[in-house]
């Protein structure tokens, strides 16, 4: 297992107020290593929503659950691995311009194994161009804003 959360990549072309690309940069890092130590300690991803698109490695991180809590009494669970008053607006998990962070590369299945994993801001625009071509090139599109959380042989 590559210990790799909170490798954000840069993205020169990332405009707008510094402060809220700032805090996505502190988000994504922060929500990574969140990502990862569950599934490190439960030897599951958290629990996540596929996002209503073509492309099947895509999901929503739509809300802490067991990040923030062990509602499914899962082995290993070691958290909450998130701050459950943290998160606005119900539980969802909100990039600062108010859009759900995507998660690209798990696989089907309940432990996710053998691939990289990233989490993905829109950014300042709010529009995702990021695509796992993108990603496997070690891209973000746009103003999109990326963090590497999990590279898997």
């Amino acid at each position: 297992l590559a210990l790799a959360a909170g490798l954000v990549l840069p993205t020169p072309f990332a405009e707008g107020d510094p402060a809220r690309i700032e805090r996505a940069r502190a988000e994504l890092a922060a929500l990574s290593a969140a990502l990862l130590a569950h599934r490190v300690d439960t030897g599951r991803w958290p629990d996540l929503v596929p996002r209503a698109t073509v492309l099947p490695a895509q999901h929503e991180l739509l809300g802490p659950g067991s990040l923030a809590a062990d509602t499914r009494r899962l082995p290993g669970w070691r958290g909450p691995y998130l701050d459950p008053e943290r998160t606005p607006l119900h539980g969802l998990l909100l990039d600062p311009w108010g859009r759900v962070y995507t998660v690209f590369g798990l696989p089907p299945g309940p432990t996710g194994a053998g691939s990289a994993v990233w989490l993905v801001s829109a950014g300042p625009d709010r529009v995702l161009r990021t695509t796992p071509e993108d990603l496997a090139g070690g891209d973000a599109r746009g103003d999109d804003l990326a963090s590497l959380v999990s590279r898997r042989p």
